[in-house]
């Protein structure tokens, strides 16, 4: 039977960039979500309620907004812009395969 080749053989070499990137970065967004969410809401629990219960119940959903905010925050910083001349489109040559988008420009004194 063939079988598929491994995932990173079929992986180019900007793929793997990229995938190395936004994959360090969820982490480090993740726990630094995780330790300002979880200091935030422990901070805003014992400011607003006196039960110990409702304190730890606000740090864990200040530690769960937190790991949200920080994975979205660092896989964004992830991005890049693609090389000039290297964007991809949908046809091979965008301009001349759709005439509609473009028109002639004449200098006409109105």
């Amino acid at each position: 039977m063939n079988e598929d080749p491994p995932r990173t053989q079929r992986e180019t070499p900007e793929q793997r960039r990229i995938h190395t990137r936004i994959g360090g970065r969820l982490v480090l967004g993740g726990a630094i979500g995780l330790a300002c969410g979880l200091a935030i809401g422990a901070l805003v629990g014992m400011w607003w309620f006196d039960r110990t219960g409702a304190v730890a119940t606000s740090a864990i959903a200040g530690s769960i907004f937190g790991v949200a905010v920080g994975m979205l925050v660092a896989g964004y910083s992830a991005l890049e812009s693609p090389d000039p001349g290297k964007e991809p489109s949908d046809t091979e040559r965008p301009i001349l395969d759709r005439p509609e988008a473009t028109r002639e420009e004449h200098d006409e004194l109105r």
